[in-house]
């Protein structure tokens, strides 16, 4: 994961290709990439605008906050989703 230039490199590490796959399935995807390109006001709103159960997003959203991919941010009252990196670099190494 890389935001700004000379941050500490973090990671989150994986014991399956399987639980990766379930990590960054291709809805959690769309929704960081939905939510690093568009302002949102609330995590209803991110919902609303994906097509997404308000309870699933909400639940997606905690897992990253957990993992210390995104921050809420408390704005009148509403908890504002945060992505706090530019990308995520995944790094499988080979056994030999």
């Amino acid at each position: 994961m890389t935001g700004e230039p000379g941050e500490k490199e973090e990671y989150i590490a994986v014991s399956s290709v399987e639980e990766l796959n379930k990590l960054l399935s291709p809805k959690r995807i769309q929704l960081l990439n939905f939510l690093k390109r568009n302002k949102v006001n609330s995590v209803r709103e991110l919902s609303e605008k994906i097509g997404r159960d308000y309870k699933n997003v909400y639940t997606d959203l905690k897992l990253f906050e957990k993992l210390g991919i995104i921050k809420f941010e408390k704005v009148n009252g509403n908890l504002v989703p945060k992505v706090l990196y530019d990308e995520l670099d995944i790094k499988v190494p080979l056994k030999s």
